[in-house]
C-alpha cells in the first residue's frame, strides 16, 4: 500500500479562509463605526446584520481552522463558499482580492479532498 502524500494545500486553504474570516469582520467592525457615528438613528438596524455576518464569518473561521487541521471536509467546503459571499458584503477595502483568494482557497479545497480524514480515494 502506498502511504498517503501530504501537502500544504489544506493548510493554506485554511489560513485563507481565516484571513477572509478576518477582513470580514473588520469591515463589519468599520461599516458598525461609520454607521455609528454618521448615522446614528439607524444604528439599531445593524444588530441583526451583526448576529448573521458575524456568526457567518465565526464559522468560515472553524472551517479554517478545520482544514488546517485536515478534518470535517463537506463543513471545510461549506465555509468556503460562505466566504466567497461574506467578504463580497463585508470586506475591508478589498472585496475583490478576497473574492478572489476565496475562489483559490474552494479550488485548493477541491484539489485537496483526498488529505481530509474520511476522504481515502477508491482503491
Amino acid at each position: 500500500m502506498i502511504p498517503k502524500r501530504k501537502t500544504e494545500v489544506p493548510t493554506a486553504t485554511g489560513g485563507i479562509l481565516i484571513l477572509n474570516a478576518i477582513l470580514a469582520i473588520c469591515g463589519l467592525w468599520v461599516t458598525n463605526v461609520y454607521i455609528g457615528e454618521f448615522h446614528p438613528t439607524e444604528s439599531d438596524a445593524m444588530a441583526p446584520i451583526n448576529l448573521v455576518f458575524g456568526g457567518i464569518a465565526i464559522f468560515v473561521m472553524i472551517g479554517g481552522i478545520l482544514a488546517m487541521l485536515r478534518r470535517a471536509w463537506v463543513v471545510t467546503l461549506a465555509a468556503s463558499i460562505a466566504s466567497f459571499f461574506l467578504v463580497l458584503a463585508f470586506s475591508l477595502f478589498c472585496g475583490a482580492i478576497a473574492a478572489m483568494l476565496s475562489i483559490a482557497a474552494l479550488v485548493l479545497l477541491l484539489q485537496s479532498r483526498h488529505e481530509f480524514a474520511g476522504h481515502e480515494p477508491a482503491d
